[in-house]
């Protein structure tokens, strides 16, 4: 299961789709998703300055 974006509270700075290496992050008004190619790294919640990624509870 890929990482969940908290939409209202991300700002759309773009710092997660920076780091997401396998392209899976895409900005547009927030961050999406895609599912099919988010590997679970956890970058893009270590850069999230807004805490606004997380992955589902079941896989913490």
């Amino acid at each position: 299961m890929a990482v969940k974006i908290d939409t209202d509270v991300c700002v759309g700075c773009g710092c997660c789709s920076d780091v997401c290496t396998p392209g899976a992050l895409e900005l547009r008004e927030t961050a999406e998703v895609n599912q099919a190619f988010c590997i679970e790294c956890k970058q893009c919640i270590d850069m999230c300055p807004a805490l606004a990624i997380r992955l589902p509870a079941a896989q913490e």
